[in-house]
């Protein structure tokens, strides 16, 4: 108890515990109850980890990717491109429009790398540990649990190292955006990697970026984005 409780001196309680232990256990949590009794609680409400003293539950994912994988969206117009990020998605990780001189490209790496994610297994974790009826938002499921906790935990962690483009040119082509397992695939006779364009972050985005590639009069392309973030 508090010698001296009138200048702010408070009770201080010890215990006997696990520092590994992770917050998805059941009993990870004590929740104060009236007249002195309390209960354990299971944290899986909350997708965003608790700091500790001695140790870091977050999940361990590897301190490179190279996202080559997106799902573009072409707009109509630059102002309507200018207000794309609202609807940024899964769904749709690039939005680009096209005028006769520059192809101008938003990137949200969020998006690409949550999808890189769950290729190299995240949710199978997330399914061994996690019961939908003790989950973050939806209980009938944990998909908004994965999306929210990498967001919340993974995505801040990471910074963009480089941005390449590789792209084939024509006259007879339609400009468009292509998907690549692996970078190192690329047909470079075909797909070039190019040099004339320039980028820049956005500031609300530490992932996100605008690219404006410079055009040659009357040709298109097929573009295929590579980004290497680091932690």
């Amino acid at each position: 108890m508090p010698l001296y409780p009138k200048i702010g001196e408070i009770a201080i309680g010890k215990k006997d515990m696990n520092i590994l232990k992770s917050k998805y256990e059941d009993d990870y949590f004590i929740k104060s109850l009236p007249n002195n009794k309390y209960e354990t609680a299971f944290g899986t409400i909350s997708p965003i980890e608790k700091s500790s003293f001695l140790a870091s539950t977050v999940m361990k994912v590897d301190d490179i990717y190279t996202l080559s994988r997106f799902n573009a969206i072409q707009t109509t117009s630059l102002d309507e491109l200018n207000n794309s990020n609202i609807k940024a998605s899964r769904d749709s990780s690039i939005f680009w429009f096209e005028d006769d001189s520059k192809v101008y490209i938003d990137v949200y790496l969020r998006y690409a790398l949550l999808d890189e994610l769950i290729e190299n297994g995240i949710s199978n974790k997330f399914n061994k540990y996690i019961v939908p009826s003790k989950s973050f938002g939806d209980i009938t499921t944990i998909d908004d649990d994965l999306v929210r906790y990498v967001d919340s935990n993974i995505v801040p962690r990471f910074i963009i190292d480089t941005v390449e483009l590789y792209a084939k040119e024509g006259k007879d082509i339609t400009t468009s955006f292509l998907s690549v397992q692996d970078v190192t695939s690329i047909d470079q006779v075909a797909y070039s990697k190019q040099s004339s364009y320039s980028f820049t972050t956005f500031a609300e985005d530490r992932l996100g970026f605008r690219l404006i590639y410079n055009k040659k009069p009357g040709y298109k392309y097929q573009f295929i984005p590579a980004i290497k973030i680091i932690a």
